[in-house]
């Protein structure tokens, strides 16, 4: 995932790039050039994974309903070791705006999505209900990329995941069966 246009990312690397001359500087000072050589490559790389680490990513897609019923979305992020969700799934539409839903997404809405991530992971289940209350729950997963969408048939009859891309929905029919 290109991560270039993400503000947060690059905070992350002007701050990095300014640890880097500072530590530079002080070592330049203290005992030169040894040092300095394998030193600071070093420390910079740790500073970078540390900090990019913890900082939350985001992918943008979209809920396409060209059916003429409403849909509602949900997801559910999976947790990590210590707890923490891996990521979030933020819904942003006419009709909802919320973090991990529900969100009903009506008939010829289009509704963008942004799964955010837990050190450069989104992982959970999403969960599509028709208008009849029919529902179908598959996963979704991606790691420095925007996640993918597979399981819960028959994704492929009514609601196309992954399409126009990965991690985007297009809502065909107006239910399940």
């Amino acid at each position: 995932m290109d991560k270039s246009c993400d503000p947060e990312f690059n905070r992350v690397i002007r701050t990095c790039n300014d640890l880097r001359a500072a530590l530079e500087d002080r070592i330049e000072h203290c005992s030169g050039r040894y040092v300095r050589g394998r030193l600071v490559p070093a420390v910079v790389m740790g500073l970078a994974i540390f900090v990019s680490g913890n900082a939350d990513a985001t992918c943008s897609r979209h809920i396409y309903n060209k059916s003429s019923k409403n849909w509602v979305f949900q997801a559910f992020p999976a947790r990590a070791q210590n707890g923490d969700a891996l990521g979030s799934v933020w819904f942003d539409g006419p009709s909802c705006q919320s973090e991990n839903g529900p969100c009903v997404v009506k008939p010829g809405e289009v509704v963008a999505t942004k799964f955010t991530t837990t050190n450069s992971e989104a992982k959970g289940q999403i969960r599509i209900t028709d208008s009849l209350g029919k529902w179908v729950q598959g996963d979704y997963h991606g790691f420095e990329e925007c996640p993918s969408v597979t399981g819960g048939p028959p994704f492929n009859r009514a609601v196309l995941a992954n399409k126009p891309s990965r991690g985007d929905f297009t809502v065909l029919k107006d239910t399940w069966w």
